[in-house]
């Protein structure tokens, strides 16, 4: 598993629909004062806390160009897919230094990646850990 520093106009962007959003809210809780004499401002410090949450700290999935990564690339856990359990793919730390290569950079995320040395070990990893969820979830229903 890789991690790497990156520059992505996709934080402002995940911004941007959370201003939309926040403010399609505010216009509905309106409408619906005014239409129905209903006021829904009771709602809207949750709306804005579950909202925020989704748009700030969600991850998302995007491709990555080299020219995005604007520091060290480091390996943060090696997996053997042919004998990895799920508890030891579960849950990954590790203490990383990553120092920003381009000058005046300005970081926007931290990019995650896995990387494979042929397609079989990757189709064969994807199909066992799949395997390994089900059969998990197959073990706790019946305990």
């Amino acid at each position: 598993m890789w991690l790497a520093p990156i520059r992505s106009g996709l934080g402002e962007k995940k911004m941007e629909d959370l201003d939309i959003a926040m403010h399609a809210w505010n216009l509905f809780v309106e409408d619906t004062e005014s239409y129905y004499g209903v006021n829904l401002n009771v709602l809207t410090k949750a709306y804005c806390t579950e909202h925020g949450k989704y748009y700030r700290k969600s991850s998302i999935w995007n491709n990555l160009h080299p020219n995005q990564v604007i520091g060290q690339t480091v390996v943060i856990k090696e997996i053997d897919c042919l004998l990895a359990t799920v508890d030891e793919i579960r849950e990954v730390r590790a203490q990383v230094t990553m120092p920003i290569k381009i000058d005046m950079a300005r970081l926007a995320a931290l990019a995650g990646w896995f990387c494979s040395f042929s397609m079989r070990d990757t189709h064969y990893f994807l199909l066992t850990l799949s395997r390994m969820v089900s059969k998990t979830q197959q073990l706790k229903k019946s305990s």
